[in-house]
């Protein structure tokens, strides 16, 4: 079993109570307040194509979809995949693109915004997907 397998699994025995935690905030004021910070520092409009690498349950993808931003989810795993896409048809959205993280295939330049949690995952999958959003996007957010 590979560090990714173990985080894949970490990850996928926690979605739903991550889930339901991650909900709780975005409904509430950390919401807003991330809207905010979207549009402000990152210049997020309606149209941008926009990347949550690592979206976990999609709380940053909701919020880049209540902005307007045409989003894709990637998460390594695919409980928290299911949530996204949950999480956001219940919120009247359109879940955008949910993808396993293996699967990216954009072209440099052909994203306007991207976000990357600082969360722990294999290292070698962090130069690589700090990497290629530097490429792909103009704004980047490391949380």
């Amino acid at each position: 079993m590979t560090l990714s397998d173990d985080v894949r699994d970490y990850w996928n025995t926690r979605a739903e109570g991550y889930s339901l935690h991650n909900c709780d905030e975005l409904d509430g004021g950390t919401g807003l307040v991330l809207e905010h910070l979207f549009r402000t520092e990152l210049g997020a409009k309606p149209g941008m194509r926009a990347l949550d690498a690592g979206c976990g349950p999609g709380i940053f993808s909701i919020v880049l979809a209540r902005l307007g931003c045409r989003v894709t989810g990637m998460d390594l795993s695919p409980e928290m995949l299911e949530h996204a896409g949950a999480n956001a048809k219940s919120r009247g959205l359109d879940a955008g693109t949910l993808m396993n993280h293996n699967c990216m295939s954009y072209g440099p330049g052909s994203l306007e915004l991207a976000h990357k949690p600082n969360e722990y995952v294999p290292y070698e999958d962090v130069c690589r997907v700090e990497k290629v959003l530097s490429v792909l996007a103009e704004n980047v957010l490391f949380s």
